[in-house]
């Protein structure tokens, strides 16, 4: 017994098991005309006037009272819709079973339908009609244009375009690409269009490509009719329903996730710190028990708690941040010593530099010098006047300071040459006050770089 006559008015409920076992009887092409109460006339369709209430007006009007109550909420055992918004497109991926495919097109009454095909369906089963000039096929898809014109309701509109380009019957990247190019061909006429796809009808390669077509370029809604019962070899008549996919890329946040840990690459801990705590708090309780994403939802806060401990260490902040999250090595950058004092200052000059902020990285080279020199209240110029002896490096020096002047007092932009050139000089001037060799400084500064990378679980590498 169907379930749904446990909920629906009497009227309907009795007579669901007879209409629904005709229409499961039906097969081939002549049993689907038969079905949405048409007849065929050469290359075009006519309504069959001794089929008084076809079968699929049974399974519309069934299908659109079960699509309410899942957006009403109610608890009929399927899941939750939200409103159907106005689709200016709903791209349809086109199968030998048209009748899943028009209660997803009636139930959401797009703008323009955009059925993909391949050679095969359109010509032999669809009768994809002829230009009358050229005697090839035009593209124009007449059985779904009558069933579509005979179904909807009286105010609506819904054009169904041409098939301009059939797919492959094998191999999934032709509906891949045809998918893509309807969508971006919609949103070049318009960047703010409301775009669908019905993944149900094609070969499972095709449903897949268009998914995952939907799934990677955005605001797509991806719609698929499922059923309730099946008899052993296909879906009953009369158990449809509409589910909406939920888009793994949104659910896992594929989009915001990649920009953060790019940020974080490029040393925008600030943004990158932002980015993880907003999809954070995106994976709500509901959504981790849905799709057991607790693991998930830990990764990111890892990364995120990480990020944070960069910043902080970024700007010399060392009171906030918590030793245990950086990696071991790098904990000595913390360590009341000079060296490591100084090490961390030409870690940080190295990454402004890197980001193209030669200004930044001007001043922090300059600061390892007033680390290194200045006591008191001696200027910086006096500091290199009285400590340094020899004149190449004093000169360097000097040039350093002078940039950082100009940068500070007359807005003057930083060439990338005096950075280079004056990381040379502060390094020869930490060899002199640590008595190691450049080679020495460049393996320590190698040892304590900051990670750019992520483990599995978000901590860092």
């Amino acid at each position: 017994m169907n379930k749904r006559k446990e909920w629906l008015d009497k009227s309907i409920a009795d007579s669901l098991d007879v209409w629904s076992k005709d229409a499961d009887e039906l097969q081939h092409f002549t049993g689907t005309l038969k079905y949405f109460g048409f007849k065929q006339c050469g290359i075009s369709f006519e309504i069959d006037a001794s089929n008084k209430v076809p079968y699929f007006q049974h399974s519309l009007d069934l299908f659109k009272i079960v699509s309410q109550k899942q957006i009403a909420k109610e608890d009929i055992g399927l899941p939750f819709l939200e409103k159907f918004p106005e689709y200016d497109a709903l791209i349809t991926i086109v199968g030998f079973s048209p009748e899943p495919l028009m209660h997803t097109i009636l139930a959401l009454a797009p703008k323009k339908v955009y059925p993909v095909a391949t050679e095969e369906s359109a010509r032999d089963f669809y009768k994809v009609s002829l230009n009358p000039i050229t005697k090839k096929p035009d593209g124009k898809i007449g059985y779904f244009e009558a069933i579509i014109e005979r179904y909807k309701e009286p105010y609506q509109t819904i054009i169904v375009e041409d098939i301009k380009k059939n797919v492959a019957s094998i191999g999934s990247m032709d509906t891949f690409k045809r998918v893509r190019e309807i969508i971006h061909a919609v949103r070049q006429d318009d960047k703010n269009a409301k775009i669908a796809i019905d993944i149900t009808g094609g070969k499972k390669s095709a449903d897949v490509s268009a998914f995952l077509t939907a799934s990677i370029e955005r605001n797509i809604d991806i719609y698929y009719v499922d059923f309730e019962d099946h008899n052993g070899v296909k879906a009953c008549c009369g158990t449809e329903f509409l589910n909406k996919l939920d888009n793994p890329y949104d659910i896992y946040n594929i989009e915001s996730v990649s920009q953060a840990i790019k940020l974080f690459k490029q040393y925008n801990y600030s943004a990158a710190s932002e980015i993880f705590k907003q999809t954070h708090s995106k994976l709500t309780d509901d959504i981790v028990k849905n799709y057991e994403m607790v693991s998930e939802k830990k990764r990111i806060k890892n990364m995120q708690e990480a990020v944070e401990c960069y910043l902080y260490l970024d700007c010399f902040d060392y009171s906030k941040i918590d030793i245990n999250i950086l990696p071991e090595v790098q904990r000595d950058l913390l360590r009341d010593d000079k060296y490591c004092g100084t090490l961390n200052y030409l870690l940080n000059s190295e990454r402004r530099y890197k980001q193209a902020y030669y200004n930044d990285a001007v001043i922090r080279l300059l600061q390892v010098v007033e680390f290194l020199l200045v006591i008191n209240s001696e200027s910086v110029y006096q500091a290199i006047e009285r400590c340094i002896r020899d004149d190449k490096l004093k000169s360097g020096l000097h040039k350093l300071r002078k940039a950082r002047n100009d940068f500070a007092h007359n807005n003057k932009v930083v060439e990338e040459s005096v950075y280079t050139d004056g990381i040379i000089c502060v390094k020869q001037l930490v060899c002199e006050k640590f008595l190691k060799t450049t080679n020495e400084i460049d393996a320590d500064l190698k040892k304590y770089t900051l990670s750019t990378e992520f483990n599995a679980d978000g901590t860092l590498k």
